[in-house]
């Protein structure tokens, strides 16, 4: 049994291998069994893991001056 990373780690690997194809989505899902409406939904879990692991947060340094006599 698929535990749900295993499954989200597949889709995710297919979504690769429909992407470097060359092939429509119809044509994808037609060879390798899955329905379009499947690879639609992985392609856009896809595209939000790539836009949000861009992302660094900054923090600002405290610069302050301190006189020293």
């Amino acid at each position: 049994m698929n535990t749900a990373q295993e499954k989200r780690s597949q889709m995710l690997s297919l979504v690769e291998k429909w992407r470097g194809s060359g092939k429509t989505q119809q044509e994808f899902c037609s060879f390798h069994g899955i329905k379009i409406i499947t690879l639609s939904y992985w392609i856009g879990v896809s595209k939000e893991e790539k836009s949000s692991s861009g992302f660094i947060k900054v923090l600002p340094i405290n610069n302050t001056i301190q006189k020293i006599d």
